[in-house]
């Protein structure tokens, strides 16, 4: 008998022995052996082959002047149920002095309701849905509907499902992930001619792949700085990043609330838990500024997303990358592979560039010299900021230049590069006393010094009137790194 002792309302399709029932006054019993009860708001039949009860009438509400229309929308409290051999149902409404008549409806028309003809990549979840309505067009409510896989890989949430108060019954088709072309699924109900969806799976898009070690500070020094640190220009390497051919560079117009984006060509880049700034997206290549790190942390794993925000969402593996608090290295206007580079730098009285194909500088001369991977700055920064003011560098700072350490009155600013996230700047005077030649600078923040090898050329005679239109060409390392500015570009690699 149903009922399990507790008050409370009725799910549908649920067992009978484990519904709730609230003051049942009626009950009848059909030729088929279903029982009818009539509860306070409700009257619900169970099924004498599955032993399930489920909701035939009335919509909780008692009193009503509501007269005609579906059953499930009448208010009615039933104290009185006969049910007659063609199967309408008559009910002592009590509550509201009348005695209803409840016609059945037959099924006559399954129509795909949604779903048919969708073309997903393999291993993609879709809904497909059926309605079921009379010969009148109204809706069949709690009908079963079975499902079925006819052709092709695919797997459903449900085989059977009933139809919703709408006449709609649902299910979710899995399609395999290796599975490629036409999948057939087949809907029946009541007898009536089923109806069937036709859908076809593509090939599954690869998923991105970080190669090992392929997280690298984006100057990509030799040897490559394989390791982050906050707010550090870094470029993650490996395989399906995008399509082949693609190069998307981060412009003023794709900026986001003022700041770089953090999805941009469809990729994002995860670091740890947050979602990192991106200024470029090639096939192979995402250059990216390094979010906050969780403090004291050794070690941030870095993924890949494509389609990212969207359902099809897919995520490389993590790679693991140590964490530091600065990753100093400077950017170049060449390269060797040696890692003897001329560091790209600019006079920052004439902002001619200087050194390598430039003029060199000249002792006296204050040169700016650009880098990333500084660390914090006071005032701090957030990644993706676009800074419009100086921050000058937290870390204690020495200068090693050419043999020499660089006296602190020549240091006049390490520091962020206004307008440029991520792109430090080191602002000095070259002593006076410098000879001619090629001068080795390292840069030491805290602990972590820039590699070995980068130098900047200084000559006595300095620039020759005559050279200085032959030079007005601004620095460009590769584009990405300034947004607004076509000062600084970090190379694609």
């Amino acid at each position: 008998m149903p009922g399990n002792g507790t008050e409370g309302i009725t799910i549908d399709n649920v067992a009978a022995t484990a519904a709730s029932v609230s003051f049942p006054e009626a009950m009848g019993m059909d030729t088929q052996g279903n029982l009818y009860v009539g509860q306070r708001g409700y009257v619900h039949r169970i099924s004498a082959t599955t032993g399930l009860i489920s909701k035939i009438a009335g919509n909780r509400l008692f009193s009503t002047t509501k007269e005609t229309g579906a059953a499930t929308d009448v208010p009615m409290d039933p104290s009185d149920i006969s049910i007659n051999s063609d199967g309408s149902i008559l009910i002592a409404d009590a509550t509201n002095h009348r005695v209803r008549l409840l016609s059945p409806l037959r099924p006559a028309s399954l129509t795909i309701s949604s779903g048919n003809n969708q073309s997903v990549p393999a291993g993609t979840n879709l809904s497909i849905s059926v309605k079921l309505t009379d010969a009148a067009g109204l809706i069949i409510y709690n009908e079963p509907v079975t499902f079925s896989v006819v052709s092709g890989t695919a797997t459903l949430s449900k085989y059977t499902n009933f139809t919703g108060t709408d006449g709609i019954a649902a299910t979710v088709v899995a399609v395999g992930a290796s599975a490629t072309g036409a999948v057939t699924v087949r809907a029946s109900a009541a007898n009536l001619t089923p109806v069937t969806f036709t859908l076809t799976a593509s090939a599954a898009s690869a998923l991105p792949t970080v190669s090992s070690g392929g997280v690298a500070g984006a100057p990509l020094s030799t040897p490559a700085i394989r390791a982050v640190s906050s707010n550090a220009i870094a470029s993650v390497f490996g395989t399906n990043f995008a399509a082949a051919g693609t190069s998307r560079i981060v412009g003023a117009a794709d900026l986001q609330a003022g700041k770089i984006p953090t999805t941009f060509a469809g990729v994002c880049v995860q670091v740890g838990a947050v979602r990192a700034p991106i200024y470029a997206v090639f096939a192979n290549q995402v250059n990216f500024q390094v979010p906050a790190l969780v403090p004291d942390a050794t070690t941030a794993d870095v993924r890949v997303i494509t389609s990212c925000g969207t359902a099809d969402e897919k995520i490389s593996a993590p790679e693991a990358v140590p964490a530091r608090a600065a990753t100093p290295e400077f950017f170049y206007f060449s390269q060797t592979s040696d890692g003897r580079n001329p560091i790209a730098g600019l006079n920052a009285v004439t902002g001619q560039p200087v050194g390598a194909t430039f003029p060199a500088a000249k002792p006296g001369d204050i040169v700016a010299l650009y880098a990333t991977g500084f660390g914090d700055t006071d005032p701090s920064l957030d990644a993706g900021q676009i800074p419009d003011s100086i921050a000058r560098v937290k870390g204690n700072v020495q200068i090693q230049f050419g043999s020499k350490a660089l006296p602190a009155g020549n240091i006049l600013y390490v520091g962020i590069a206004p307008f440029n996230p991520g792109l430090y700047q080191v602002n000095l005077k070259i002593p006076d006393d410098t000879a001619d030649g090629d001068m080795a600078v390292t840069v030491l923040i805290g602990s972590q010094s820039t590699p070995v090898g980068p130098y900047l050329t200084v000559k006595g005679s300095g620039i020759a009137p005559s050279d200085v239109g032959k030079h007005l060409e601004l620095l460009r390392i590769q584009r990405m790194g300034s947004v607004d500015r076509e000062r600084l570009e970090i190379r694609k690699r």
